[in-house]
């Protein structure tokens, strides 16, 4: 009996143990990820914030430009959805990745997913403080899926862009040797499958606009 429970607590000490150990691990592999998320997340509490300190007449207009983006989405084809939102994300990549070419571009890669949430939670803030509760579902099911996963692709452009800005900043630094890192060929290669990873987001987007917009009118 006292070997059977022995044994039990030794298996659960070592199952605990593999856990931290795998929990380290991906935290060393994926810092950057998650501190670029990190920052995705801080943005869009900043920008929830701001809604309880703005005036009458900023509440105003932006109420008038969430009008003017809710009435432009229930009146636009597939295509048109797909296009609007796939260049909303394009251009934050595009800027990333010629981010990734400059040696002193680091703050300005780190200032992407911070304004892509603060752009967010002032969006989703507004809508909710406008529209309520009945809000939420267009929130969820219409914008939040695609919000995340272009999201995602950007923190990995991030990365990516954040490494190859380093290593130039290597090169002109007399003070610090240059380390290999990834090369331009393989860089440009990341981008062409992110820059498709932002064409399947916006594609799934407008997907659920075109099937669901209808139950989730505001």
């Amino acid at each position: 009996m006292n070997r059977t429970r022995s044994f039990g607590l030794d298996g659960k000490r070592r199952k605990a143990g593999y856990y931290k150990r795998y929990f380290l691990f991906f935290i060393r592999e994926n810092w950057l990820i998650l501190l670029f998320g990190f920052l995705f997340i801080f943005g869009v509490w900043i920008g929830t914030s701001f809604i309880g300190s703005f005036q009458g007449e900023t509440l105003d207009q932006l109420l008038i430009l969430l009008n003017g983006f809710v009435s432009r989405r229930e009146g636009q084809e597939m295509r048109q959805t797909f296009l609007s939102t796939f260049f909303s994300s394009f251009w934050s990549a595009a800027l990333l990745f010629f981010c990734g070419f400059c040696a002193i571009s680091q703050p300005l890669i780190a200032l992407v997913p911070f304004f892509k949430g603060l752009g967010f939670g002032l969006s989703a803030s507004t809508m909710l403080s406008i529209y309520g509760s009945s809000a939420m579902g267009y929130l969820i099911v219409l914008l939040l899926p695609g919000t995340i996963l272009s999201t995602l692709v950007l923190l990995f452009c991030c990365k990516e862009s954040l490494g190859l800005s380093c290593m130039f900043f290597q090169v002109i630094n007399p003070l610090q040797m240059p380390s290999e890192g990834t090369s331009v060929g393989d860089y440009c290669v990341k981008y062409i499958i992110f820059t498709a990873c932002l064409a399947g987001t916006s594609a799934l987007e407008s997907l659920l606009f075109q099937m669901f917009s209808s139950y989730f009118a505001l």
